[in-house]
């Protein structure tokens, strides 16, 4: 190499320890060696540069420095905007999946409250219907009036129908009375069958509404009979009936005082 390149080999021989330089041996390549019959045996021991190229090195070496952090800074970047961008995706992927379930659970919550209101009407109206059922069943169609008979008049009814005599019963013949008497009571229709009575004015029979049939106690005295359900349903209750010659006449009322009925019924 030349000095203009401003870089400096350093050579040395091996056997009589002569330096020399690059520039030099290329001059003195045939330098005899002060040992040894023949020339130097040259080794090359160090390599330098001069000011000019020292500087050029630094420079070249910060520049160097400055693309590599360049390089790096723009490899650092794009991994992280590589990093980022699956993180965007994902959480707008979240995002939507968070939405989608939103809405998963609202339908889900008004499918269930659909089926509750569903659920209390049904419920209504089965009770509806039964509560009916049991009205049809027991004579009850409609509501009227009707006040409740006190325990004192009740207790007085009942001493009066038991001092009743034989002689104050009626002058009717009591084998007119036993018989089945139809008509028409309310919607329905009742049979009552009188089965027997006697000396004392005590009634037996039964009733009958919609193949409901109630077994029938109580009394006859002037002209009137007072006969009584057994009183183990709800709706059971006590017949008032008068005899007029041709028909009864007469009332029910339901022991629980919510409703009464009015008919009138013939001998079958």
């Amino acid at each position: 190499m030349t000095e203009n390149i401003e870089e400096y080999r350093h050579y040395c021989c091996t056997q009589c320890g002569n330096k020399i330089r690059t520039y030099e041996l290329s001059q003195n390549k045939n330098t005899r060696c002060s040992k040894v019959v023949g020339n130097c045996n040259w080794k090359l021991v160090q390599i330098s540069w001069n000011k000019s190229v020292m500087g050029s090195v630094v420079n070249l070496g910060v520049k160097g420095i400055k693309y590599g952090v360049n390089k790096a800074s723009e490899k650092i970047s794009e991994k992280e905007h590589e990093h980022q961008e699956p993180s965007m995706k994902a959480k707008r992927m979240e995002s939507k999946l968070s939405s989608v379930s939103l809405k998963k659970y609202l339908w889900v919550g008004l499918i269930l409250l659909a089926l509750v209101g569903f659920r209390i009407a049904y419920i209504r109206m089965t009770k509806t219907k039964v509560e009916n059922f049991k009205s049809e069943n027991s004579k009850v169609d409609a509501p009227i009036q009707s006040s409740e008979v006190s325990p004192s008049a009740s207790k007085n009814h009942h001493d009066s129908v038991s001092n009743t005599s034989p002689e104050t019963i009626s002058d009717v013949n009591t084998k007119d009375l036993i018989a089945q008497w139809i008509g028409d009571f309310g919607k329905d229709q009742l049979l009552v069958n009188i089965e027997s009575i006697d000396d004392q004015g005590n009634v037996t029979g039964y009733d009958e509404v919609k193949n409901n049939k109630r077994i029938l106690t109580g009394s006859f005295s002037s002209n009137k009979f007072i006969l009584k359900e057994p009183g183990d349903d709800k709706w059971d209750g006590v017949f008032t009936i008068t005899y007029s010659g041709e028909s009864l006449k007469g009332t029910w009322k339901a022991n629980n005082g919510k409703t009464s009925k009015e008919f009138e019924l013939k001998k079958e």
